[in-house]
């Protein structure tokens, strides 16, 4: 139930993001509900992650808050970079597999393009939902 939950909010963020103007009604969601979906899906991933691949958790929480604290964006693109290595991984889990891909599109900067404020509270909200996801999953271990 919760990975069916999972793929229905990275997919609702998606859809979002997919809506064209050829004539067809485009979805609208507010900027603080895209910030929120974006925290959802990055929290749910990490408690995922966190669950099957610890090792690879670890790095991502460092990452994650290395992008909360950090001011310079020259700095904040290089962690995002590493960031999107690190959950590109190898993952078994099918579903975590393409709920990570689909936080790395989210997150991804291209090479040369500012980083607009509306994307950094996007991938700062994914941040803030990866490390809580993490934690939530700690404190629950069996």
């Amino acid at each position: 139930m919760k990975k069916l939950s999972v793929l229905f909010v990275v997919g609702l963020f998606f859809l979002v993001g997919c809506a064209t103007d050829q004539g067809q009604p485009q979805i609208q969601i507010d900027p603080e509900s895209q910030v929120i979906i974006a925290k959802i899906a990055g929290r749910r991933a990490g408690y995922e992650l966190e669950k099957q691949y610890p090792e690879v958790s670890h790095e991502v929480l460092a990452l994650s808050k290395a992008i909360l604290i950090e001011e310079e964006p020259d700095i904040v693109r290089i962690v995002i970079d590493r960031l999107v290595i690190v959950l590109a991984a190898e993952i078994d889990d099918p579903l975590l597999a393409a709920d990570l891909r689909d936080i790395v599109a989210l997150i991804k900067i291209e090479t040369g393009i500012e980083i607009a404020d509306e994307h950094m509270r996007l991938i700062q909200a994914t941040a803030e939902g990866l490390i809580s996801g993490i934690k939530i999953a700690k404190l629950h271990e069996v």
